[in-house]
């Protein structure tokens, strides 16, 4: 990753005026210190979106996002640092100083690009195909969870067709190389055979992380036939990101929602009390089920509450 001297960026949050920056993009009004505002990152009617010039940041009592004049432009124009800092240094006339790297980093910072271009193109094939005849079971199961439309599209839900090799097919004839997509976790090396695709008949979540970025995929079944484990596939961590950070609490709600099995009305009697044990977990609390490798079971051990997506979006 390009690196800047730290006294170029302190310069840089000294000349970027924050609150010139968000009005730009907020209505703000000075109240005391502070300049308030409706938060542009969820919807709101009452301004809880406070802009402290003096101390160069912002923060939302709602949401709780906050950070200086270039996290802002990172999460509002979902860039990323080196984009946001030369936008600002353009604005306010800052010559970019000349940052040297490394064979090593340039290889780096190429191959980090490539995992996450090609993380975007599988989330819009993805996407494609939910919208497609072939998705008209999986836009069901959405509508059956409550999910809207609005919901769908802003969350870039999508659905991985049972093909071995459809979204493998795809992307090489894109450019993209089969180690790549090894590596992006969205291929499958079979020992002793060619690579398949890792995601076959699942509804597709992708995973974002702050700035917008697809990271990751989250896959569930189709159909779990009657009596069968349910189980959620994830994608494999990346060497440049943490999936957790990619998770919003609306969007483990929702996932939780898009994860759970529906219950046939025949089989509602037999639904288990609100006190039965996760599947995944060791403590009494609702069903829920995880999206990510299932923990070891055994006396003693308290998974936290992070390590499941509740149905009831309470984590």
């Amino acid at each position: 990753m390009t690196l800047y001297p730290p006294s170029f960026i302190d310069d840089l949050k000294h000349q970027a005026d924050i609150v010139v920056v968000i009005q730009d993009y907020v209505s703000l009004k000075k109240t005391g210190a502070t300049y308030k505002g409706l938060c542009p990152f969820h919807g709101e009617k009452t301004p809880s979106f406070h802009v402290n010039r003096d101390r160069g940041f912002f923060h939302c009592f709602g949401c709780g996002v906050g950070g200086d004049v270039i996290k802002f432009l990172e999460l509002h124009e979902k860039v990323g640092f080196q984009d946001a800092v030369r936008q600002l240094a353009q604005r306010f006339g800052m010559s970019m100083p000349e940052p040297e790297q490394t064979d090593e980093q340039r290889a780096s910072a190429a191959d980090r690009e490539a995992l996450l271009k090609v993380h975007e193109v599988a989330a819009k094939w993805f996407r494609d195909q939910l919208l497609s005849p072939a998705g008209a079971h999986i836009r069901r199961q959405i509508e059956e969870r409550g999910i809207t439309d609005v919901t769908s599209e802003a969350m870039g839900l999508g659905f991985a067709p049972a093909g071995r090799t459809a979204l493998k097919d795809t992307l090489v004839k894109q450019g993209f190389s089969e180690g790549l997509l090894v590596r992006a976790g969205l291929l499958v090396q079979r020992e002793g055979g060619p690579s398949i695709d890792r995601f076959r008949n699942r509804l597709m979540i992708p995973i974002r992380r702050d700035t917008g970025s697809v990271i990751a995929f989250g896959g569930r079944p189709r159909s779990t036939p009657r009596g069968a484990r349910f189980t959620g596939w994830i994608s494999p961590s990346q060497p440049y990101v943490k999936k957790a950070s990619g998770l919003s609490s609306r969007a483990i709600s929702i996932s939780a929602r898009l994860f759970r099995p529906v219950i046939p009305s025949s089989r509602r009697a037999e639904r288990p009390s609100r006190s039965s044990r996760c599947s995944n977990c060791t403590d009494l609390r609702p069903r829920s089920f995880s999206v990510s490798t299932p923990m070891p079971r055994g006396r003693g051990r308290r998974p936290s509450r992070a390590s499941c997506l509740s149905p009831r979006g309470s984590t």
